[in-house]
């Protein structure tokens, strides 16, 4: 079991610890809330620039391969990631490293270089990257589901970016965005391994103490709404990926959340789940199924996603299962669900680079240390009634969207109200 203590530097900076003896190893990362959610349209994709850039040159290791060298002396894993709504930066290594690592991730984000020749040689890489995404048929029709179930809202904006407006990125426009979004206020340290928690707060007051923002943005969220229920994209792929999701306010309801991670678990989790159980062992329709419940700083996402070469059955089978759903699900389902949540929590917990995602998604979305104790204390506390309501109020027909991203149109299918629209 880990102890898990939080702080602010005066800065605004969050140190977040995660202290568990005898791990032989520690995570290091850097999070903040600077995601394309809140990239502009001429900006999409700047934080994706960053997380490449900011990897090439710092002022103390001025190239890729003197920075590099840096962690690769240590033996260590060391990577950039962007998302929705943040940007990170991570890295692994044996725990006597711990310092120098928090040392080196604070030189990148304060000192980053940026230079305009390594960008423009950068930039057909991002490119090259965005069109081997775009053609995978999995990830492309992941993208399409997102825009459509976020049409019109910040969070529509995949991750990668737009080709146009990378091209036209700048070193000194990558720079502004840096600093208005990467500040101290908005970001976090997170340090989860066999350390001390006042020795980790030292080293981060030295690397960040002083590091200061010429201004603090205040976010203000918007709640996304049901634009259509059915949206549908013809593609030439041998399947058709299904989505199918359902709005609620994610985070910012204490008894929402927890009742559909409870939800989901029940019908996606292993082979023996509802959505196996039908979908592939009793209709033989698809490979594999999963639900997830997904959660915003200011919206939720209820998603059951799978691929089928039979679109209009499946689809069939997948609205007849949230249908029932009010009376099959039982109290036993409920608390079965309940127990193989803390069990997940308890392997996941054992990787110090998994512990350290979760504390970040936490922040992300709280703005605070939001910890495996705290999600397993909200899931504890729910009861089966609050559970049965959130399926009643939000996992209905009306607060449904359904994607398909296929060679077929299930626009007849009749369980589907009729306003869609067709890409």
């Amino acid at each position: 079991m880990s102890e898990y203590q939080a702080t602010k530097l005066k800065n605004g900076l969050s140190v977040i610890t995660a202290s568990r003896k005898d791990a032989p190893d520690v995570a290091v990362q850097f999070w903040s809330k600077s995601g394309s959610r809140f990239e502009s349209n001429g900006e999409w994709g700047y934080a994706h620039v960053l997380e490449h850039l900011m990897l090439k040159g710092t002022k103390k290791y001025p190239d890729i391969f003197s920075l590099n060298l840096q962690f690769d002396n240590l033996g260590s894993y060391k990577n950039a990631l962007t998302g929705s709504e943040g940007l990170r930066f991570v890295a692994q290594a044996a725990v006597k490293h711990r310092n120098i690592l928090i040392e080196l991730i604070a030189e990148i984000i304060r000192n980053a270089l940026l230079k305009p020749d390594v960008l423009e040689k950068e930039k057909p890489v991002i490119v090259e990257e965005m069109h081997r995404t775009f053609s995978n048929p999995e990830t492309a029709s992941y993208i399409f589901n997102l825009e459509k179930v976020f049409e019109g809202h910040p969070l529509s904006k995949y991750a990668l970016g737009s080709e146009e407006s990378i091209k036209k990125a700048t070193s000194e426009t990558l720079r502004r965005f840096k600093e208005k979004y990467l500040i101290p206020e908005r970001s976090a340290l997170i340090v989860c391994g066999d350390i001390k928690y006042k020795e980790i707060v030292s080293i981060a007051e030295k690397c960040f103490g002083d590091w200061q923002a010429a201004e603090v943005i205040n976010d203000k969220g918007s709640v996304a709404s049901l634009k259509s229920s059915y949206y549908y994209k013809k593609t030439n792929t041998p399947h058709s990926h299904i989505f199918l999701n359902y709005y609620n306010p994610g985070f910012n309801d204490e008894k929402v959340w927890p009742a559909l991670e409870i939800i989901a678990n029940f019908l996606g989790y292993g082979f023996t789940s509802v959505l196996m159980r039908e979908l592939r062992v009793k209709h033989s329709l698809v490979y594999g199924a999963n639900a997830v419940n997904v959660w915003y700083t200011d919206n939720g996402n209820f998603r059951i996603s799978t691929a089928s070469s039979k679109p209009k059955k499946t689809v069939e089978v997948l609205l007849g299962i949230m249908d029932a759903l009010h009376t099959n699900f039982t109290k036993k389902d409920f608390d079965t669900a309940k127990g193989r949540i803390e069990g997940l929590r308890a392997v996941e917990e054992s990787s110090v680079v998994q512990e350290a995602e979760f504390l970040g998604d936490g922040f992300i979305t709280t703005g605070n240390l939001f910890s495996p104790d705290n999600y397993l204390k909200a899931i504890k506390a729910l009861k089966y009634e609050d559970a049965m309501a959130v399926i009643i109020k939000y996992l209905t027909k009306e607060n449904g969207l359904l994607c398909v991203f296929g060679p077929e149109d299930i626009r007849e299918e009749k369980s589907l109200r009729p306003k869609t629209k067709k890409l």
